[in-house]
This record gives C-alpha cells, sequence and structure tokens, in this order.
C-alpha cells in the first residue's frame, strides 16, 4: 500500500485535519498510523517543556525521537530507525499551525545525546538526522 497525503509542502492545517488524514490519535511526536501503514512526525517549536531543539542544517532535519532508557532503541524509535514504515514530518512554529513538510527519510546514523534538563537532571535522547524524499 502507498499512501499519498493530499497536503502541499508548506501547507498549515490543524490538529484535525492532520489527524483525519493520517488516521493517527493527538499524543506523542512520533505518531503511528496503521490505517495508513506510515509514521508521522511531530516537531513543535513552540513546545516550553522540549529541552532539545529540533532544526534544520542545510537540508538535514535533526528531530528528537521519543525519550529512551538505558540507552536502548525500542518501539517507535526503533521502527524509525529501522526505516520500516514511511514518515511524515510537520512542523509546529506557531501554536495549533502544523506546516506539512513532506516525507522524510534517515539521513544516516541516529545518535544518542544525554541532554541536561530544565530542573537539573539529566536523560538520554536520540537524535535522528532526516532529509526530504524527493
Amino acid at each position: 500500500m502507498s499512501f499519498n497525503p493530499k497536503f502541499s509542502i508548506g501547507q498549515i492545517i490543524s490538529i484535525d485535519e492532520l489527524k483525519a488524514e493520517f488516521q493517527v490519535g493527538n499524543c506523542g511526536s512520533i505518531r503511528k498510523s496503521t490505517e495508513n501503514e506510515c509514521f508521522v512526525l511531530i516537531s513543535n517549536h513552540t513546545s516550553k517543556t522540549k529541552e532539545y531543539k529540533d532544526n534544520w542544517q542545510g537540508d538535514i532535519f535533526y528531530y528528537e525521537g521519543m525519550s529512551i532508557k538505558d540507552k536502548k532503541l525500542q518501539g517507535q524509535n526503533k521502527a524509525l530507525a529501522e526505516n520500516v514504515l514511511p514518515a511524515y514530518l510537520f512542523e509546529v512554529l506557531k501554536n495549533k499551525e502544523y506546516t506539512y513538510q513532506g516525507q522524510v527519510k534517515l539521513a544516516g546514523e541516529y545518535e544518542v545525546q544525554e541532554i541536561t534538563c530544565k530542573d537539573g537532571t539529566t536523560k538520554d535522547i536520540i537524535i535522528f538526522p532526516l532529509k526530504k524524499v524527493n
């Protein structure tokens, strides 16, 4: 099955439109659509709780996956790292506005980074280098 979302690159949509098109829930930065056999990646630049800031460096987007424990790759992080399903990226640059960036894939090996949280504790996160699929 080949899923082809109806959105154009750069199009701004609501969460309700995103949920309806991709058949995903409302929580998490990596959302799996069983119906469409794909992942939806949400990079929320407006989040006040996120310590690592996803960012573009040239044509590579450095995306923070879900938090990990004991440096173990599991769940949706593992599936994303193994390129099991196609992934579609949305960036939230303004509250409640989801900008469609298109389909992305891994551009290299993921990296585990230890970061210091705002409360002074540390945690491990996975950073995925992604690039747009032509």
